[in-house]
């Protein structure tokens, strides 16, 4: 038994010695197997986090490329679908979109007050079924996504899955401009399979390198798995860079890299915007493209304070180009991954002088249209007055011996009311309801009379020492306007020039035609087309370039009130040229002068010779009768005593309402009716009513201002001439008459004698 043991001792101890060796090779397999598992799940959750680290940068970058402006602008409706600034956003997306492979979804959402989420606009065109429209709802959203709106911190969410389906998305928050909240979101969808694919790519060889340390047999394949991992994260970082270098060069507003202060990349529309070439500009400081210090420094500050409060920035400032000219900008930072404030950041860059410059003649012509109103308003009331007083004083001149002391104060009256009804036409001509008349008009013809008028005489004799020399185009061509309101426009230009001069100098006046092949800019744009000019310059003492913008404001001035005029003079020559559809362009600088130069579209028109003075028997009534509305009494008896005078049969009413009830109860041939009545039914209103009792009443329109759409409107009703105020015999006398007449020849009666 013992040889028996003996004998089967070492097989027994063989076999054992098998199983643990077996043992230990599964043990072994199986802890390569485990460091296999575990090294390529912590390389896939590295290569994620990897991944999600890198991504938010570049979406944080891709956000603020949307011009802020825009973005708020955005309605989340269906209005949004024709508004400029929607199509703009989704034209950007779409563009950013196509330059980036790895990218399916653009898109920007907010969150209304009931906490749900709605899309403003994505990278979709609006024929593709994955469009999303303003103003949908995004049910699916999780809570990842909202606490991004409640935290206002950037995120990289999912795998999630919605009805497009499944996505890892990127979210970064866009602040609100004036509380620093959450105004939308701007995000990223990733397809999951190709993140996971991607991630898959950058854990796999980890994962080798893992398995290589623990099996040294494996050394040439880890070599092998090493080298390709570096191979395929260079391909990967240039792909990364390649697609970020055509973002930042497809992007349509300038966009530069600045780290300590120094340009390290500008794409081609900054190059464009400002001037420089890239070679140009890169390595330069940034300080180059402010006019000092301070104004850097001030930028600095505020783009830093926005920056470390919101992690974006937008301010507005003043950039200078290499031409030196200066642009008004709006720059829009954000801080490069890992980087302080004082390091890097891609700052974009809008410029906004066009903007600034439409905005400020916008101001401009609502300034002189408000004041416009203004002027009309107190115009009309003077007029009122001063009507009465000339109208009276005419009809007293003609009632007293000429050369008696009461014809003498009567006429001393007179001309002090035409005085004051040149100042009131100053005002009309600033309320832009002065000019009335449009005749073919030669300017040179307006210009000599003016210097050989008394005023200019008077003017003359104060300034002994100022020369005035007159440089007139022989053959300039006509335009249509009012010789008297040319007349006063020349007249303050003149005076305005002599007056700029302090001792001796010269006043230049010239014509000339001018063909505009392209819009001028100036003081005003002027479109393309033919012009007549008239330019006035002096050689004074110029207009500073704060005072340049102000120099057409009623009442403006640098001179002695009540000594050179009334403070209309330029508000008078904006409101002629504006009435004549024309343009100014001034040029002044201090010390040397100014000019001004007015353009005035051209007529090929011939002037027509003025008709001679009408006889007042040819205005005279033949027996007619006429009703005389006015809710002024003055105005009412003013022209009751001249149509009395003139033979007629005149009646008044206060009111249109009382002018309709007294044409109910008692036909009239002729209404004379005012157009402004207040309170009650206007002058158009009270024709219209009148018409419906007597279908083929005639009418003569009367009015303080120039004709307006509503006199236009009742002549279209049938009223006839209009006549503007204040009431002078001639003019009524011969609107009425030329209205009676037209009367009786349309229903063909016999005339009626004078009795």
């Amino acid at each position: 038994m013992n040889g028996m043991e003996s004998k089967h001792t070492p097989t027994s101890r063989s076999i054992q010695f098998h199983l643990s060796d077996g043992a230990f090779r599964l043990l072994f397999a199986l802890s390569v197997l485990t460091v296999i598992i575990v090294s390529t799940c912590l390389a896939m959750l590295r290569a994620d986090r990897e991944l999600r680290t890198d991504l938010l940068p570049q979406v944080a970058m891709i956000a603020t490329a949307i011009n802020p402006q825009r973005m708020t602008s955005l309605k989340g409706t269906a209005a949004d679908l024709t508004s400029p600034d929607y199509l703009r956003i989704k034209a950007q997306l779409a563009n950013i979109r196509r330059s980036n492979p790895r990218c399916r979804f653009l898109y920007l959402i907010s969150r209304r007050p009931d906490g749900s989420i709605v899309f403003h606009v994505d990278s979709e065109p609006h024929t593709s079924r994955d469009c999303s429209p303003p103003g949908q709802v995004y049910s699916e959203a999780s809570k990842e996504l909202h606490a991004v709106f409640d935290t206002g911190r950037a995120a990289v969410r999912g795998p999630y899955e919605d009805r497009w389906g499944t996505w890892v998305s990127a979210f970064v928050p866009q602040p609100k401009p004036a509380t620093g909240g959450v105004q939308m979101v701007f995000g990223m969808d990733i397809a999951a399979s190709e993140w996971m694919w991607t991630v898959a790519l950058r854990a796999v060889p980890l994962a080798g390198l893992a398995v290589v340390a623990v099996m040294l047999t494996l050394l040439a394949a880890s070599l092998y798995g090493k080298r390709r991992e570096l191979r395929t994260r260079q391909e990967e970082l240039r792909q990364a860079e390649a697609a970020l270098r055509g973002i930042f060069n497809a992007t349509p507003i300038g966009l530069a890299t600045i780290k300590d202060h120094v340009f390290q990349r500008v794409n081609k529309v900054w190059c464009d915007s400002f001037g420089y070439s890239e070679t140009e500009i890169i390595g330069k400081d940034a300080r180059m493209m402010y006019r000092d210090e301070a104004e850097y420094r001030q930028a600095e500050r505020e783009l830093f304070l926005q920056l470390s409060s919101q992690g974006v920035a937008s301010i507005q400032t003043i950039n200078r180009r290499k031409d030196g000219a200066l642009r008004n900008v709006i720059l829009s930072a954000a801080l490069l991954p890992s980087a302080a404030p004082s390091q890097e950041a891609v700052v974009a860059v809008e410029d906004i002088t066009e903007r600034k410059r439409l905005e400020e003649r916008l101001k401009r012509a609502e300034k002189m249209e408000a004041l416009g109103t203004l002027a009309g308003g107190v115009a009309h009331d003077l007029n009122n007055v001063l009507g009465v007083m000339v109208g009276y004083s005419e009809l007293l001149l003609e009632m007293l011996p000429p050369q008696s002391l009461m014809s003498r104060y009567a006429d001393s009256i007179m001309k002090s009311c035409v005085k004051g009804a040149a100042i009131i036409q100053d005002l009309l001509t600033l309320a832009r309801r002065g000019v009335t008349v449009s005749e073919v008009v030669n300017l040179n013809t307006v210009i000599l009379d003016y210097l050989k008028s008394p005023e200019f005489e008077k003017m003359n004799s104060y300034h002994p020492d100022v020369k005035i020399a007159a440089d007139l185009d022989e053959s300039l061509l006509n335009l249509r306007g009012s010789p008297v309101h040319l007349g006063k426009m020349v007249m303050n230009l003149v005076s305005n020039a002599t007056e700029a001069i302090p001792g001796r100098g010269e006043v230049t006046i010239r014509t000339e035609n001018r063909h505009l092949d392209k819009p001028l800019q100036g003081y005003e744009e002027m479109k393309e087309g033919d012009y007549l000019v008239l330019t006035v310059s002096d050689t004074g003492n110029g207009i500073s370039t704060e005072d340049l913008g102000k120099i057409f404001e009623p009442f403006y001035t640098k001179k002695v009130m009540g000594r050179s005029g009334t403070g209309l003079g330029l508000s008078v020559v904006w409101g002629t040229v504006k009435d004549h559809q024309g343009h100014i362009d001034v040029q002044s600088e201090e010390g040397r002068g100014s000019s001004f130069a007015l353009y005035f579209p051209v007529t090929r028109e011939e002037v027509v010779q003025r008709r001679q003075a009408i006889s007042p028997d040819s205005y005279r009534s033949r027996g007619e009768s006429i009703l005389v509305v006015d809710d002024v009494q003055e105005q009412r008896e003013l022209a009751m005593s001249m149509l009395s005078k003139l033979g007629y049969h005149v009646e008044a009413a206060a009111s249109g309402e009382e002018a309709v009830e007294r044409i109910h109860r008692k036909k009239a041939d002729l209404v004379v009716l005012d157009m402004i009545m207040d309170p009650g039914i206007d002058g158009m209103e009270t024709f219209r009513r009148i018409r419906e009792i007597e279908p083929g009443q005639k009418a003569v329109i009367v009015s303080g201002f120039s004709e307006t759409e509503r006199v236009r409107n009742a002549q279209k009703m049938g009223a006839g001439t209009f006549v503007r105020k204040p009431y002078i015999l001639e003019k009524i006398g011969v609107a009425v008459r030329h209205e009676l007449d037209r009367a009786r020849q349309e229903s063909a009666l016999p005339e009626i004698p004078v009795s």
